[in-house]
């Protein structure tokens, strides 16, 4: 792609390190609680590694019931201190009001999840899943920056175990059409801030091909006045987006069903 990835970097590090520090981690850790699951790295020959992760549940959760779930991966260097930030700032209360759980990983190395960490999510999401019951088998990814990408890059590899993607900022690093491809069928929601240009840039490019791809439930937004970190974005807006899109995606899934149970 024709952007600079390293100035990219730099600014979504940069930027989020500055900001979300201020995050009230009292607040938030009120709402959640910290778990580790072993996974299998398949890049290793199966070797195994510990993932520490951020559970949001809903007061009354139910382990016997099934629940929407968001994994939310989180900004910059994607460690607990970042995890925690963006659970504070976008997903945590309006999730636990509205009967969500969100599930937010931190990184068990040094390498993000867009940059070969994205392999571990198939084998994270199984283990957890004997805890949690994702509603309709499938979770929705959504991130702030790196987590934005880590967002678009899971959703195009493992696109089977995803209901929707939401980006605030972030964009798909490919060149090759067929993983835009994978995702095309899927509601995408994209908000970039207007003065955080090399990311509009991207994103612009990252919708473009998302249409050549054939997606037509995508939504991009361009926030005036705002940077790389969206300020005046609401966890009730994003959750508005989040609930009809997983309606949508429950209804086609139960109608997909339905017609194979015809044959």
């Amino acid at each position: 792609m024709r952007y600079s990835l390293l100035v990219i970097l730099l600014i979504s590090l940069l930027t989020v390190l500055t900001v979300f520090v201020t995050a009230q981690e009292n607040t938030t850790q009120a709402m959640l609680r910290f778990e580790t699951v072993t996974v299998t790295d398949p890049s290793e020959t199966d070797k195994e590694m510990s993932i520490d992760y951020a559970v949001v549940l809903p007061a009354n959760w139910n382990s016997e019931e099934a629940y929407p779930t968001l994994l939310a991966f989180p900004p910059g260097p994607q460690t607990r201190e970042m995890v925690l930030a963006g659970l504070e700032g976008y997903w945590a209360e309006e999730a636990v009001s509205r009967n969500w759980v969100v599930i937010s990983p931190e990184t068990p190395n040094d390498t993000l999840f867009f940059q070969g960490n994205e392999q571990l999510i198939p084998n994270f999401l199984e283990k957890i899943s004997t805890t949690y019951r994702f509603e309709g088998d499938k979770v929705h990814v959504g991130g702030l920056s790196n987590g934005g990408r880590s967002s678009f890059t899971v959703a195009s590899e493992y696109s089977e175990l995803i209901h929707s993607i939401t980006a605030i900022p972030g964009f798909l690093n490919e060149e090759n059409i067929e993983a835009f491809e994978a995702i095309a069928h899927l509601p995408i929601n994209m908000y970039v801030g207007e003065t955080d240009t090399p990311w509009v840039n991207a994103m612009q490019e990252t919708l473009a091909l998302l249409k050549t791809s054939g997606a037509e439930h995508v939504s991009f937004e361009i926030v005036n006045g705002q940077g790389h970190v969206i300020r005046n974005l609401s966890g009730q807006t994003l959750f508005d987006w989040l609930e009809a899109s997983h309606e949508k995606s429950m209804a086609l899934q139960k109608q997909i069903e339905q017609e194979e149970g015809k044959d």
